[in-house]
């Protein structure tokens, strides 16, 4: 379970946190490649239910719903990769925490679970006719969802994905972020509501972020580790899903990240600093 406490964040605190972005940037670049893969390599079953299923108006879905776990994939592991160089940005030169940028990386964070979520809820499906039921799920709500301006052209192509599916009668696939979420990140009991508190500004969480930055209670260090662990485990989980449908040469790098995410397990013990007294500065009877 997640804790946050008032601390004097100490030098080797921030080395942990400095550890956390360069495996979290390695595991960007990586995960990345192994979803690279070829359609082809997962097998003939995306084909046959093309052939089998497709119309003029949308002739693969089964292919499809490849594309679009490799494209959540691919965002899945920009987004870490941003997340780290947030959390980096906010480590000053000296070592100490910068107090302009509270909060930042957990936002993006929020979003790489959301992709590898997302992800994960395709990949994790041997079923093709389950599988594709999951992908028209996701556009579907994407299609309800989206607002931009866009052409005659994209609108009807979108238009025909949902109403092929409405004519296949699907199963019913819907997708809850959370309760996936608790699939693929066990650091947290609840990683999805804890990086939810960041990205919505909680009014309690903002209150603990900017009073941190303030009086340097080391709130803000410890937000952004947790944020980047969870959204690491995540990501990890997720590249190690593939190389298990997939088996590659990916796996020996993928296990330096395996032990690493055994190293974020246990870090409920960490020791982030001596502990620090919270001033109080609004009370008007203090003499």
């Amino acid at each position: 379970m997640i804790k946050i406490e008032s601390v004097d964040i100490s030098s080797e605190a921030l080395s942990r946190i400095s550890d956390l972005i360069r495996k979290s940037e390695q595991l960007a670049h990586l995960v990345n490649e192994i979803s690279s893969t070829s359609y082809r390599n997962f097998g003939n079953d995306a084909f046959m239910y093309d052939r089998k299923n497709g119309d003029d108006f949308f002739p693969d879905p089964a292919c499809s719903s490849l594309k679009l776990q490799k494209f959540y994939t691919l965002g899945a592991g920009g987004l870490l990769f941003s997340a780290a160089h947030l959390a980096e940005n906010a480590v000053a030169e000296k070592g100490t925490y910068h107090p302009y940028t509270p909060l930042s990386a957990g936002v993006v964070c929020r979003s790489v679970l959301e992709y590898a979520c997302a992800a994960s809820f395709i990949l994790g499906e041997s079923n093709m006719s389950d599988k594709v039921a999951k992908m028209y799920a996701l556009v579907r709500k994407g299609f309800t969802d989206y607002s931009w301006n866009t052409s005659a052209r994209s609108h009807q192509f979108y238009v025909n994905i949902v109403e092929w599916g409405k004519g296949k009668q699907l199963p019913n696939k819907k997708f809850i972020p959370s309760k996936v979420a608790k699939n693929i990140v066990s650091i947290d009991a609840d990683p999805y509501g804890y990086l939810s508190e960041i990205s919505h500004g909680n009014a309690v969480t903002l209150n603990a972020s900017i009073i941190s930055a303030q009086e340097n209670l080391g709130f803000n260090e410890q937000f952004d580790y947790w944020a980047l662990a969870i959204a690491y485990e995540a990501v990890f989980n997720l590249a190690a899903l593939y190389t298990k449908i997939f088996p590659s040469t990916w796996e020996k790098n993928l296990n330096i990240h395996k032990k690493y995410v055994q190293v974020l397990r246990s870090s409920e013990l960490i020791n982030w600093g001596p502990s620090k007294p919270i001033p109080d500065h609004d009370n008007i009877f203090d003499a």
